[in-house]
């Protein structure tokens, strides 16, 4: 099953969700109207006092039709009012969850050597996989070994460690957490384990209700010495929304290890392949289940987020069939072909030593042992990253200038490096360009600007979209006027030269999508068939079609080369004249891109990667551009390096 699979499997997966949640309220419903009908019978109604000669079928008929109404209607609408509300506090996606469970979000600039470490094995994930870098958060009190990823979107995750899981796990152990985490990331779990929290909510409120009202009863009676029919009722009724209420913990339990016990299994093996190395996440699995922590968390909301968790949270009495996560023994068998595997220090420092013989190579010597695959050799990784693009990753992080990377720690060097991005080589072009930076709201900036940008014209156009990537995290903690400022200042600077370059337009328009007030929340499918965007497509496969460019083929080859790709989905696309092409018109189109669903984004990225790969004159420039686009569409697609020659 490949990225955009998962994708869609992860949507129809959320479609069954949906169903078994409507099934627990239906029960839920049931319950209530069978608890009050008999508080009707036996307490108010008119037969209460010789209810035992009545029979059954006329104790019901005489409760009023109005009684079940009603119920109904309460419960659904506690229920749905509950589920509206979670659903609402978690509009703001991953960094929402974080903040729900009290995790401190973690600076590029911290002086922990552990947090260090984290933020550079984060990193290194998310530039193999082509993600952009997600905000790394810890959860301070916590002991246990354990982690999470929640967002809506790949590119706009967070991942959240324990302080246990730093204290306790090496560089590989913690690795193998992470690039499990990333697993949820790319194949699209984090967007139904956010939907499952906002959705179970509303059904775990009514045992939350009948056990306020206990308390309130409880604390009543010890302030009063009346005890009388009334309050005797409440207890009852209270009582009796206990007992359904943990129906619905059943109800979501159930729910919650059918969502997500196999996907811990494929996490695995995915953090393995990432890795190629499965002695990393089995020593973290061995850890937890010889800690007396285990990974458990005391946060009021580990069951909640129990799904979501790297390891069981919570401690439950139920069966292990009801459990989020498989047992960690078959979890460790499943990594190792099914046995049991003593600790191997030796075999754990070969594979360090090899890493770390891969790293000190210098990239460019890296990127030469290396070859562009072909158009299906390409697609294949996206989603779906190997160890070579985690050397890659590595080495690349290893050689960017310090000066650039102490910079991306800060927040005004994160938001001068967006603009750096956009400026022209040519000296009389950027000089007006930073004329538009004078007049703008980040004139205080110029200097940090010129002197990211005297860095980037020195450094090769592979290290743009991980520059920029890493920057991220940091602007999303600025104010949303300033984010606001800030696109309309990269989209003026743009404007300037009013020149058409792709690869300055997908990065105002990857800023604009990350940075803006709704960036974090979760898309919808707006396009049902390619034709709904054909305008849009055209252009894109034009523009690709120019930029890829080379002696010996002309454009038109180029284009049908990549339009044969989405013929049978849409037939007789044209190629637009350059002398069309409009800034906003691209931009517009680049926005539209990631509104189709996971399926047909499929097909598109496959006749853009023909676009540019059409001849063997492949340039760094294009192979990024080509990323940049995928970045918009929310694909992740690793560095495009491949097979070692």
């Amino acid at each position: 099953m490949d990225f955009f699979e998962h994708q869609d499997d992860a949507r129809r997966k959320t479609g069954r969700m949906i169903v078994l949640f409507m099934l627990a309220v239906i029960s839920i419903v049931a319950a209530l109207n069978i608890v009050f009908a008999g508080f009707y019978i036996y307490g108010i109604g008119d037969m209460s006092q010789n209810i035992s000669s009545v029979p059954l079928s006329t104790q019901i008929n005489s409760v009023p039709p109005e009684v079940f109404v009603w119920v109904s209607g309460v419960t659904l609408l506690v229920i749905g009012g509950g589920s509206l509300y979670r659903i609402s506090q978690l509009s703001g996606g991953g960094q929402a969850v974080a903040e729900m469970v009290g995790a401190r979000k973690v600076s590029r600039d911290t002086l922990d050597a552990k947090e260090k470490q984290l933020i550079n094995v984060v990193d290194e994930m998310a530039i193999a996989s082509g993600v952009t870098v997600p905000q790394v958060y810890i959860m301070d009190e916590e002991m246990g070994i354990n982690a999470f990823a929640a967002g809506y979107k790949p590119n706009e995750a967070i991942v959240a460690v324990t302080r246990g899981t730093l204290e306790q796990l090496d560089r590989d152990e913690l690795q193998g957490v992470i690039a499990h985490e990333f697993s949820h990331i790319l194949n699209g779990d984090m967007r139904i384990n956010i939907r499952l929290m906002g959705v179970l909510f509303g059904i775990l409120i009514i045992g939350m209700l009948g056990g306020y009202m206990l308390r309130s009863m409880t604390y009543s009676r010890h302030r009063s010495s009346s005890n009388g029919k009334g309050a005797g009722a409440v207890l009852v009724i209270g009582l009796a929304l206990m007992i359904i209420g943990y129906a619905g913990v059943f109800f979501g339990r159930l729910i919650k290890a059918g969502v997500s016990r196999q996907r811990e299994f494929l996490a695995d093996a995915s953090a393995v392949q990432f890795t190629r190395n499965n002695q990393g996440i089995t020593d973290a699995l061995k850890k937890i289940g010889k800690l007396d922590e285990g990974s458990l968390i005391e946060n009021p909301h580990a069951e909640e987020l129990s799904h979501m968790f790297f390891g069981e949270s919570f401690r439950t009495s139920f069966a292990g069939w009801m459990a989020t996560h498989p047992p960690l023994i078959d979890r460790i068998k499943r990594l190792n072909k099914g046995r049991l595997p003593l600790s191997s220090p030796s075999k754990r420092k070969k594979i360090q030593e090899a890493a770390v013989a891969e790293m000190a190579q210098p990239l460019t010597e890296q990127v030469s042992a290396m070859h562009v695959g072909g158009v299906a050799n390409i697609a294949s990784t996206i989603g779906n990253p190997g160890e070579m693009h985690m050397q890659y990753a590595a080495a690349l992080l290893a050689s960017i200038p310090e000066p650039v990377s102490e910079s991306l720690a800060l927040e005004k060097g994160a938001a001068a490096l967006m603009v750096a991005l956009v400026l022209d080589k040519d000296p009389d072009v950027r000089a007006m360009e930073l004329d538009v930076v004078r007049q703008s709201a980040h004139q205080q900036l110029e200097p940090e600007i010129l002197r990211l940008a005297s860095h980037l014209d020195s450094l090769h156009a592979r290290y743009r979209l991980p520059l920029f990537d890493m920057a991220i995290p940091e602007l999303k903690g600025l104010p949303v006027d300033e984010r606001a400022s800030l696109i309309d200042t990269v989209k003026a600077v743009i404007d300037a030269d009013r020149k058409i370059k792709l690869d300055e337009l997908t990065i105002y328009v990857l800023v604009k999508e990350h940075l803006s007030a709704t960036s974090s929340q979760a898309d919808r499918v707006k396009y049902k068939t390619l034709h709904d965007l054909k305008d849009e497509i055209s252009l894109l496969l034009s523009l690709l079609s120019y930029l890829g460019k080379a002696d010996g083929h002309s454009i038109e080859e180029i284009f049908r080369a990549a339009t044969a790709e989405i013929e049978a989905l849409l037939p007789n696309l044209q190629l637009q004249n350059p002398k069309t092409f409009k800034p906003d018109n691209i931009i517009s189109a680049l926005d539209k891109f990631n509104g189709l669903s996971p399926s047909l984004k499929g097909v598109l990225v496959t006749a853009c990667i023909q676009a540019v790969l059409f001849d063997e004159d492949v340039t760094t420039r294009e192979l990024e551009v080509m990323r940049s686009v995928c970045t918009v569409m929310e694909v992740p697609m690793p560095p495009v390096l491949m097979d070692q020659a």
